[in-house]
């Protein structure tokens, strides 16, 4: 049985073809735009994500999908302790105090000097310019960010980490004694258990909302919505299909459910492939799942920004 698939796109510019991780159902379709509904597997839940390595001594940031581990360029981040420099000037100040000798009574004064600024705010300081500069390079990146490190640390960059995408799992222990391989290994592990967490999300989200204005179950709402930009997650059938017209003047939508096209309408497109097209192309989430892990049954459910 084929573990893996190969989808072609054949159109006026040169033909493109991906690697999938699964093989989908074949099917051919022809129109004016590509269909992406069986890529949706692979953008819902295929594992991928970010990992940032955090130690005193080497930060690393790491994109992570399936097949490989790819270490991002930290330009402008400190890449460790060292690096970030002394915490605040205005706080290093030195001061005298006098310390009994060894000799007890009578004996001579030792001077001891040291700071006002302990290890743990250096610490913070330090992180907080490092998540200042991963913020910035992830600020497009809604893939989740994997911590890696030792417990005391990642708890201190948890506290000042401004990145919405942070996820409560983390793996414990020094990267620096860590190999890529090894990194690579360990973070699969963790994005595979939580590859289906979106989808899950979503529908509660949807079950949640549904008797209110924020979410839908009607392929035309659905659909007007998709092209305002307002669908912030979507969740198909991947069994069900709805062919026919949408007006992007009027916004008005004709629609037939079936597996294909009515003979008499030879301009028709399958409108749910429509919806997950523009739900992608305005930084929403679309997801193909089987009938029953639908909400309610549905053919089609959308959750909406607002």
């Amino acid at each position: 049985m084929l573990e893996r698939a190969w989808p072609f796109f054949i159109g006026a510019g040169a033909p493109m073809d991906i690697d999938l991780p699964f093989p989908p159902a074949e099917r051919v379709f022809t129109g004016a735009r590509f269909v992406i509904r069986p890529l949706l597997p692979a953008l819902g839940n295929d594992p991928r994500g970010n990992v940032l390595a955090l130690s005193q001594h080497n930060v690393r940031l790491f994109k992570v999908t399936r097949e490989r581990i790819d270490e991002v360029a930290l330009t402008g981040v400190p890449r460790s302790l060292a690096d970030a420099g002394p915490a605040d000037p205005m706080r290093h100040e030195r001061g005298a105090r006098s310390v009994p000798s060894a000799g007890g009574q009578g004996g001579a004064t030792a001077i001891s000097y040291g700071t006002l600024v302990d290890e743990k705010e250096q610490l913070r300081r330090f992180l907080e310019q490092v998540d200042d500069g991963v913020v910035g390079l992830l600020r497009d990146d809604k893939a989740p960010l994997l911590l890696m490190g030792v417990e005391s640390l990642l708890a201190i960059y948890r506290e000042i980490t401004s990145h919405p995408h942070v996820m409560t799992e983390s793996i414990l222990g020094s990267p620096d004694r860590m190999t890529t391989s090894e990194a690579h290994a360990e973070a699969m592990a963790v994005f595979e258990a939580q590859s289906g967490q979106g989808a899950l999300d979503a529908s509660r989200q949807f079950q949640n909302a549904v008797q209110t204005p924020r979410a839908s179950a009607h392929l035309d709402d659905i659909l007007r919505a998709a092209v305002q930009g307002r669908v912030d997650a979507l969740l198909l059938d991947e069994s069900r299909f709805a062919w026919g017209q949408y007006d992007p003047i009027t916004g008005d939508v004709m629609a037939r459910m079936g597996y294909s096209p009515h003979p008499d309408h030879d301009d028709a497109e399958e409108l749910m492939d429509l919806a997950a097209s523009q739900t992608l192309l305005h930084r929403g989430t679309a997801y193909a799942l089987p009938a029953k892990q639908m909400p309610f049954g549905l053919a089609i459910a959308a959750v909406y920004r607002y």
